[in-house]
């Protein structure tokens, strides 16, 4: 059976830290419930999804549709200006976010897999000399990187899911390259990012350890049933817990750099 990357979290946290000293921490019994819903409750939905949200993200391709577009009152120097001064807003419904919030916006791109071919006669139709592998690729690039658009369309994310669209246009063929945020199971997270994020929740685990018991450890003479000598040298290791946080949350973000599909997002940006 399939385990979720969040359950290679808790087995990581499990694996590396005292269960008393987890249980000190978390207080599973006084709160009815789990050590490891306490564990994600406290932590790791609190700190750690959040973080992850702002540094990565589940990427997905979501064609843009007519239907989304939000009806905005027009200002009069828009209709003397015209379309290319104007935007589109999209309302993305949850049904195509997989019922995630947008996070991130990328690009818009186009759906198409190339254009028509560049070497045409004046009715249209395919010169008699055909068209070179060259001419080809050009087009094909173009068709990835809009360079083709007297405008090149760019993308914003308001808020609550909204996407302005500049400039106004028809929205066939468009395709709205972003990233959703991640759900409390991590489902889909590729495996280059599950490594830095096992650490990463680890890091944070023990911060709220020494964050949460320091104190309590010098007023006391037994935590948990252990001797406070063997508790306190195990949580005086982790005083720099929370310094180490902010570099291992950005080796997460060098290891999102590494999915294919962020590599070739990245690739086609730069053509």
């Amino acid at each position: 059976m399939p385990v979720s990357p969040m359950s290679f979290i808790l087995t990581t946290i499990f694996s590396n830290i005292p269960l008393p000293i987890l249980n000190a921490a978390f207080e599973p019994t006084k709160y009815q419930s789990t050590l490891d819903e306490r564990i994600i409750d406290e932590v790791i939905a609190v700190r750690v999804l959040n973080d992850l949200n702002l540094v990565s993200g589940l990427r997905a391709r979501i064609p843009l549709i007519d239907a989304w577009k939000q009806p905005v009152e027009q200002m009069p120097f828009e209709v003397i200006v015209g379309s290319t001064y104007d935007a589109d807003y999209y309302l993305i419904p949850p049904s195509v976010r997989q019922g995630r919030n947008i996070v991130a916006v990328e690009q818009i791109a186009d759906d198409y897999s190339f254009t028509a071919p560049t070497n045409t006669l004046p009715g249209s139709g395919v010169g008699v000399m055909g068209n070179s592998v060259s001419d080809l690729a050009r087009v094909a690039i173009s068709t990835r990187t809009q360079q083709n658009q007297p405008i090149m369309p760019t993308a914003k994310l308001l808020s609550n899911n909204l996407i302005q669209v500049y400039p106004s246009t028809y929205s066939a063929g468009m395709v709205l390259e972003c990233s959703l945020e991640w759900d409390r199971e991590l489902t889909n997270m590729n495996q280059n990012i599950i490594i830095p994020t096992r650490n990463l929740a680890l890091c944070a685990v023990k911060a709220y350890i020494y964050n949460n018991l320091r104190l309590k450890v010098d007023q006391s003479e037994v935590v948990a049933g252990m001797v406070i000598g063997a508790f306190k040298e195990i949580l005086l290791t982790y005083e720099n817990e929370n310094a180490q946080y902010d570099e291992l949350l950005m080796q997460v973000r060098g290891s999102t750099l590494l999915e294919p599909d962020h590599l070739a997002a990245i690739a086609s940006m730069m053509l």
